[in-house]
Protein backbone atom coordinates (compact mmCIF):
# COMPACT_ATOMS: atom_id res chain seq x y z
CA UNK A 1 0.00 0.00 0.00
CA UNK A 2 2.67 2.43 1.02
CA UNK A 3 4.51 1.61 -2.28
CA UNK A 4 1.61 2.24 -4.34
CA UNK A 5 1.48 5.63 -2.71
CA UNK A 6 4.80 6.51 -3.43
CA UNK A 7 4.15 5.52 -6.97
CA UNK A 8 1.18 7.92 -7.36
CA UNK A 9 2.84 10.63 -5.69
CA UNK A 10 6.19 10.68 -8.58
CA UNK A 11 3.59 10.24 -11.58
CA UNK A 12 1.68 13.06 -10.00
CA UNK A 13 5.39 15.04 -9.96
CA UNK A 14 6.02 13.85 -13.18
CA UNK A 15 2.63 15.74 -14.59
CA UNK A 16 3.37 18.81 -13.20
CA UNK A 17 6.58 19.34 -13.84
CA UNK A 18 5.73 18.35 -17.70
CA UNK A 19 2.84 20.70 -17.57
CA UNK A 20 5.37 23.68 -16.22
CA UNK A 21 7.61 22.40 -19.20
CA UNK A 22 4.86 22.93 -21.95
CA UNK A 23 3.72 26.50 -20.11
CA UNK A 24 6.92 27.54 -19.90
CA UNK A 25 7.39 26.92 -23.52
CA UNK A 26 4.02 28.53 -24.74
CA UNK A 27 5.50 31.84 -23.24
CA UNK A 28 8.58 31.83 -24.89
CA UNK A 29 7.26 31.35 -28.12
CA UNK A 30 4.91 34.25 -27.50
CA UNK A 31 7.53 36.46 -26.43
CA UNK A 32 9.48 35.58 -29.56
CA UNK A 33 5.99 36.63 -31.63
CA UNK A 34 4.27 39.41 -29.84
CA UNK A 35 2.27 40.44 -32.91
CA UNK A 36 -0.20 36.84 -33.34
CA UNK A 37 -2.32 38.68 -35.44
CA UNK A 38 0.95 39.65 -37.91
CA UNK A 39 0.89 38.04 -41.37
CA UNK A 40 3.74 35.37 -41.46
CA UNK A 41 6.90 36.56 -42.03
CA UNK A 42 6.65 40.24 -41.43
CA UNK A 43 8.03 41.81 -38.31
CA UNK A 44 6.90 44.45 -36.31
CA UNK A 45 9.55 46.95 -37.85
CA UNK A 46 8.10 45.54 -41.49
CA UNK A 47 4.68 47.18 -40.85
CA UNK A 48 5.46 50.22 -39.12
CA UNK A 49 8.09 50.92 -42.53
CA UNK A 50 4.88 49.45 -44.74
CA UNK A 51 2.18 51.95 -42.71
CA UNK A 52 4.83 54.90 -43.40
CA UNK A 53 4.85 54.18 -46.99
CA UNK A 54 2.55 56.44 -48.75
CA UNK A 55 -0.30 55.37 -50.92
CA UNK A 56 0.76 55.04 -54.63
CA UNK A 57 -3.13 55.55 -55.85
CA UNK A 58 -3.07 58.76 -54.09
CA UNK A 59 -2.28 61.86 -56.64
CA UNK A 60 1.35 63.52 -56.36
CA UNK A 61 0.58 67.12 -54.87
CA UNK A 62 1.44 70.31 -57.76
CA UNK A 63 4.45 71.90 -57.55
CA UNK A 64 3.35 74.96 -58.22
CA UNK A 65 -0.73 76.63 -59.17
CA UNK A 66 -1.41 76.90 -62.80
CA UNK A 67 -1.05 80.43 -64.66
CA UNK A 68 -3.92 81.88 -65.33
CA UNK A 69 -3.23 83.28 -69.12
CA UNK A 70 -6.63 85.31 -69.09
CA UNK A 71 -5.28 87.48 -66.20
CA UNK A 72 -2.18 87.03 -67.69
CA UNK A 73 -3.19 89.14 -70.68
CA UNK A 74 -5.09 91.67 -68.65
CA UNK A 75 -2.30 92.85 -66.54
CA UNK A 76 0.24 93.17 -69.74
CA UNK A 77 -2.26 95.07 -71.29
CA UNK A 78 -2.40 97.59 -68.55
CA UNK A 79 1.19 97.51 -68.05
CA UNK A 80 1.17 98.79 -71.76
CA UNK A 81 -1.45 101.93 -71.15
CA UNK A 82 0.77 102.45 -67.71
CA UNK A 83 3.67 102.77 -70.08
CA UNK A 84 1.97 104.61 -72.40
CA UNK A 85 0.36 107.48 -69.66
CA UNK A 86 4.11 107.62 -68.18
CA UNK A 87 5.31 108.68 -71.24
CA UNK A 88 2.80 111.43 -71.80
CA UNK A 89 2.99 112.89 -68.33
CA UNK A 90 7.25 112.23 -67.85
CA UNK A 91 8.18 112.29 -71.68
CA UNK A 92 9.31 109.33 -74.39
CA UNK A 93 12.62 109.51 -73.13
CA UNK A 94 12.27 108.87 -68.97
CA UNK A 95 9.28 106.39 -69.99
CA UNK A 96 11.49 104.08 -72.02
CA UNK A 97 14.11 104.06 -69.23
CA UNK A 98 11.46 103.03 -66.76
CA UNK A 99 9.91 99.91 -68.14
CA UNK A 100 12.85 99.15 -70.23
CA UNK A 101 15.10 95.72 -68.99
CA UNK A 102 18.57 97.03 -69.29
CA UNK A 103 19.73 95.22 -72.42
CA UNK A 104 16.63 96.09 -74.43
CA UNK A 105 16.51 96.42 -77.82
CA UNK A 106 14.33 99.25 -79.92
CA UNK A 107 13.68 99.04 -83.64
CA UNK A 108 12.89 101.92 -85.50
CA UNK A 109 12.25 102.55 -89.27
CA UNK A 110 15.10 104.24 -90.81
CA UNK A 111 17.26 103.69 -87.56
CA UNK A 112 19.98 101.47 -86.56
CA UNK A 113 19.01 99.50 -83.53
CA UNK A 114 19.80 100.73 -79.99
CA UNK A 115 20.52 98.58 -77.67
CA UNK A 116 20.20 99.39 -73.74
CA UNK A 117 17.93 101.87 -71.64
CA UNK A 118 20.49 104.05 -71.44
CA UNK A 119 21.72 104.60 -75.10
CA UNK A 120 17.67 104.70 -75.70
CA UNK A 121 17.10 107.42 -73.40
CA UNK A 122 19.94 109.66 -74.70
CA UNK A 123 18.80 108.89 -78.10
CA UNK A 124 14.54 110.08 -77.48
CA UNK A 125 16.42 112.98 -75.07
CA UNK A 126 17.95 114.13 -78.38
CA UNK A 127 15.38 113.63 -80.82
CA UNK A 128 12.32 115.55 -81.86
CA UNK A 129 10.42 117.12 -78.57
CA UNK A 130 6.81 116.36 -78.10
CA UNK A 131 4.04 113.69 -76.85
CA UNK A 132 4.18 109.96 -78.08
CA UNK A 133 1.26 108.23 -76.83
CA UNK A 134 -0.18 105.11 -78.02
CA UNK A 135 -2.96 102.56 -77.70
CA UNK A 136 -2.85 98.71 -77.43
CA UNK A 137 -5.27 97.07 -79.65
CA UNK A 138 -4.16 93.29 -78.16
CA UNK A 139 -2.08 91.45 -76.19
CA UNK A 140 -0.61 87.58 -75.51
CA UNK A 141 1.20 85.68 -73.01
CA UNK A 142 2.96 82.51 -73.46
CA UNK A 143 2.25 79.51 -71.33
CA UNK A 144 5.09 79.36 -69.34
CA UNK A 145 3.70 83.21 -68.05
CA UNK A 146 6.72 84.66 -68.01
CA UNK A 147 6.98 86.32 -71.98
CA UNK A 148 4.94 88.02 -74.08
CA UNK A 149 3.83 90.91 -76.51
CA UNK A 150 1.66 93.68 -77.41
CA UNK A 151 0.71 95.80 -80.44
CA UNK A 152 -1.23 98.90 -81.40
CA UNK A 153 -0.90 102.22 -82.39
CA UNK A 154 0.85 105.54 -81.42
CA UNK A 155 0.52 108.96 -81.84
CA UNK A 156 3.67 111.88 -81.74
CA UNK A 157 2.50 115.47 -81.41
CA UNK A 158 5.43 117.74 -81.82
CA UNK A 159 6.16 120.43 -84.58
CA UNK A 160 7.86 120.66 -87.51
CA UNK A 161 10.76 122.60 -89.08
CA UNK A 162 8.67 125.72 -89.40
CA UNK A 163 6.93 124.79 -85.83
CA UNK A 164 4.37 124.38 -87.04
CA UNK A 165 2.24 121.25 -84.98
CA UNK A 166 2.86 117.83 -86.75
CA UNK A 167 1.12 114.87 -85.67
CA UNK A 168 3.09 111.74 -87.07
CA UNK A 169 0.91 107.90 -87.20
CA UNK A 170 2.98 104.62 -86.40
CA UNK A 171 2.74 101.29 -85.69
CA UNK A 172 4.04 99.20 -82.50
CA UNK A 173 4.77 95.97 -81.43
CA UNK A 174 6.50 95.47 -77.89
CA UNK A 175 7.81 92.33 -76.54
CA UNK A 176 8.08 91.83 -72.56
CA UNK A 177 9.43 89.61 -70.25
CA UNK A 178 8.76 89.11 -66.81
CA UNK A 179 11.15 89.96 -64.06
CA UNK A 180 11.90 88.30 -60.76
CA UNK A 181 10.60 91.02 -58.67
CA UNK A 182 6.84 90.03 -61.31
CA UNK A 183 6.98 93.06 -62.98
CA UNK A 184 6.90 93.20 -66.67
CA UNK A 185 9.48 94.46 -68.97
CA UNK A 186 10.61 95.52 -72.25
CA UNK A 187 12.88 93.86 -74.27
CA UNK A 188 11.87 94.11 -77.67
CA UNK A 189 10.40 97.69 -79.16
CA UNK A 190 9.66 98.27 -82.99
CA UNK A 191 7.57 100.44 -84.73
CA UNK A 192 6.80 101.81 -87.92
CA UNK A 193 5.36 104.89 -89.88
CA UNK A 194 1.41 104.32 -90.42
CA UNK A 195 -1.36 106.06 -91.97
CA UNK A 196 -3.94 108.29 -90.45
CA UNK A 197 -6.87 106.23 -88.92
CA UNK A 198 -9.06 107.91 -91.82
CA UNK A 199 -6.66 106.55 -94.90
CA UNK A 200 -6.19 102.97 -93.41
CA UNK A 201 -7.90 100.41 -95.70
CA UNK A 202 -10.51 98.24 -94.05
CA UNK A 203 -9.36 96.14 -91.76
CA UNK A 204 -6.02 97.85 -90.64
Amino acid sequence: MKIANGKLILRSIHLILLATVLVFLGCSNLSRNPSASAEKGTTPQQTATNAAMPNPALPAPRASAEINLESERNALLETDQVFSRTSEEKGAAQAFYDFFAADGVSLSAGEPPIRGRDAIKIHLSAGPQGFLTWQPTAADVAKSGDMGFTWGTAVFQGKGPDEKPQIKHSKYVTVWKKQSSGRWKVVLFSTSPSPPPAERRQGE
